[in-house]
């Protein structure tokens, strides 16, 4: 989406036509973090395609749109675009700008300068599809009405009506002229001799003045077409969310040309979850994710056709990753109040200690954060909630007690010991084996991702479930790990 503010027509007007018509197609290219994942080469390409604008005058509008603040690079001199907002699903109406396919379309990119201007003028003043109520004298600067409060910066009535018809002409607005008494009259690119009636409308003759009656407003309606407004593209259209996934695959052999739009939903699903949960961390986990399952050797393709793409991703990669987060902030946090107190990691610590580590939290709470503990609760199964909790625990004494500690804490962690709890002892008790024994079953499940394995959705539901049933059966005492 476009920011409103962008677009406005007093930050517009200093802009060419052709960094006018630069601003939507550079958004249909960016990523959640208003990124550009294409090299200049490759942006250069796709204006070619569209034929926005040659390869020669490419360069200089880039860097008039740097220096005006509409665009940036980043370290990697990759593109970030300013103007440009992810939808979410939460923005405001007034104040985003839809990715509409007529940006792509000959009829907007043939506009004058300053027709763009009128252009971008009637997007922003009001949602699409909506009508703004204005006087034709507003437009254009004349005696009828103090200059300053002239919206336009055209010179005469005919300087204005010249790009005004155009954007009649080419479909991209539509007109109410509002008579008093008279009956509205209804102005599109089909309407017959439109120019002559709304110059007639307008009191002005091609080639004389206008006729005198005083100071005289001429109220019209515009707003911009249903046929403008109806055809929109999404993120698959544009597939520009996916850019991240297609260089990351491309390396390994994987070209996401060859799927198929309506398969794109479960590729891109689990990204749309982590942005709208986490942000721009949550981009960060996805990313980091998609590294490794390549380099696990995943195999994409199998995945895309089976539908089985994003519950692997985020059982054996993404939840991995925020489980890491979650251990490195217990440890070193463990790590801190060791060199406080001088224990050691094997030091065995006694009641006092623990009571030392519980009010050492309490003065210095430790800050984890609640949504990806939720995440990992909701999103892993049972295998690597046991690993995390056994990784924290075998860092070292003093982390063992302060998972103890930070588990009365937080509903959320307390809610993944549970289930750990409950999932060990049906384990000990269907098998008859140690929790040892069970912990490196669970490494060894995790090990299977390499092989390119995963746990059937079925049979992983009924365990999910015959947990979640134990665990409802379970009162609100502490849940020790058995080890």
């Amino acid at each position: 989406m476009l920011a409103v503010e962008y677009l406005k027509y007093e930050r517009v007007k200093d802009l060419t036509a052709i960094e006018k018509r630069l601003l939507p197609t550079l958004a249909r290219l960016c990523d959640y973090d208003k990124t550009i994942y294409l090299t200049m080469s490759q942006i250069r390409d796709e204006i070619k395609k569209l034929k926005v604008c040659t390869t020669k005058l490419f360069g200089n509008a880039i860097d008039k749109l740097i220096e005006r603040g509409y665009i940036s690079k980043n370290d990697d001199g990759q593109l970030v675009c300013h103007f440009y907002h992810p939808n979410t699903g939460t923005e405001s109406s007034y104040k985003y700008i839809k990715h509409y396919k007529f940006f792509t379309e000959a009829a907007f990119l043939n506009l004058h300068k300053r027709s763009l201007e009128l252009l971008y003028y009637f997007m922003t003043v009001k949602l699409p599809g909506k009508p703004h109520l204005i006087s034709v004298e507003k437009l254009y600067k004349n005696k009828t009405l103090n200059v300053d409060s002239c919206v336009g910066n055209f010179a005469s009535f005919e300087e204005f009506s010249t790009h005004f018809l155009e954007l009649i002409e080419t479909g991209v607005i539509s007109v109410v002229l509002k008579t008093k008494g008279k009956g509205d009259k209804i102005l599109t690119k089909d309407t017959a001799r439109f120019r002559e009636t709304f110059k007639d409308f307008c009191d002005k003759k091609d080639g004389k003045r206008k006729s005198r009656m005083g100071k005289s407003f001429h109220v019209i309606e515009v707003r911009i077409s249903e046929s403008v407004v109806k055809e929109t593209e999404d993120i698959y259209d544009r597939r520009s969310s996916l850019r991240d996934l297609e260089s990351i695959a491309i390396p390994y052999g994987y070209d996401l040309q060859l799927i198929a739009k309506e398969d794109l939903v479960d590729l891109h699903s689990p990204k749309k979850e982590l942005i709208d949960q986490f942000g721009l961390f949550g981009l960060k986990i996805w990313r980091k994710a998609l590294e490794k399952f390549f380099m696990d050797g995943g195999n994409l393709y199998e995945q895309v056709q089976d539908r089985t793409f994003s519950n692997y991703l985020k059982n054996w990669y993404i939840v991995p990753e925020f489980a890491n987060e979650i251990k490195t902030t217990i440890k070193t946090f463990a790590d801190q109040i060791e060199e406080e107190f001088g224990f050691t990691k094997k030091m065995n610590l006694d009641m006092d200690a623990y009571n030392s580590i519980k009010l050492h939290v309490s003065l210095n709470p430790i800050q984890l954060d609640k949504n990806i503990l939720s995440y990992i609760s909701n999103k892993s199964i049972v295998d690597e909630m046991l690993t995390m909790a056994h990784d924290i625990k075998a860092h070292s004494r003093t982390s063992e007690f302060l998972f103890d500690v930070l588990t009365t804490n937080y509903t959320e962690l307390k809610e993944i010991n549970k289930k750990c709890f409950t999932y060990m002892m049906s384990k000990i008790k269907e098998l008859n084996i140690t929790s040892e024994e069970i912990i490196k079953m669970a490494y060894e499940q995790r090990g299977q991702r390499k092989q390119n394995k995963i746990m059937n959705d079925s049979v992983q539901s009924d365990i999910e479930d015959k947990i979640e049933d134990q665990c409802q059966q379970q009162d609100n005492t502490e849940f020790q790990l058995p080890f």
